[in-house]
């Protein structure tokens, strides 16, 4: 990377590593050894999480409401776990609108490395005969897999909170088994 200024030229030396290379004029070259960078790993005892809004995979526009309501009930039991660092994801469903939309695992993952994430929670919902599926995954970015998937069934109307719950835990308990793999890889 070249800095220039008015009687200077800045470069990264290619061959003396940390080491800058100043160019003056009349052709003298000023060399300055930096410091080596040291990462401090930082201990994580919490995964950080976002939960995208659910698809709606009906015709029925009347059931749009679902979409936010169920990853919002998701979002609240892992807020309220203690075990989970929750990110808010209107940040992050901005950055997909820019990538279209597109939910594959491969974009998914890329912006969910943006924001230090470990794991994204995303799901759809059907409805019919009076009873709706929803469906979770848990993608883990590093790797762009989804390392669990569960569904639950129910009716529409009272018991749809009952199943929204439902969900949520289901979503914690698949989070959990997550944490520990990652725990018995460090």
């Amino acid at each position: 990377m070249d800095y220039s200024l008015a009687y200077f030229k800045i470069q990264q030396d290619p061959v003396l590593a940390n080491t800058l290379v100043i160019k003056t004029r009349p052709l003298k070259n000023v060399y300055v050894t930096l410091p080596p960078v040291i990462k401090k790993e930082v201990k994580k005892d919490k995964l950080t999480v976002a939960v995208l809004n659910f698809d709606n995979l009906t015709e029925n526009p009347k059931l749009n409401y679902l979409s936010g309501t169920i990853a919002e009930t998701i979002s609240t039991y892992l807020a309220s776990s203690d075990i989970f660092e929750v990110k808010e994801k209107r940040e992050f469903e901005r950055m997909l609108k820019t990538h279209g939309n597109q939910k594959s695992l491969e974009n998914l993952s890329s912006i969910g490395k943006k924001f230090n994430l470990d794991a994204i929670v995303i799901g759809s919902y059907v409805y019919s005969d009076d009873l709706i599926r929803i469906n979770i995954k848990v993608v883990d970015v590093k790797s762009s897999n989804i390392l669990a998937a569960s569904y639950a069934d129910g009716k529409l109307g009272k018991g749809i909170f009952n199943l929204m719950d439902e969900t949520a835990k289901k979503t914690i308990e698949q989070l959990k088994k997550m944490q520990n793999l990652g725990s018995n890889t460090k």
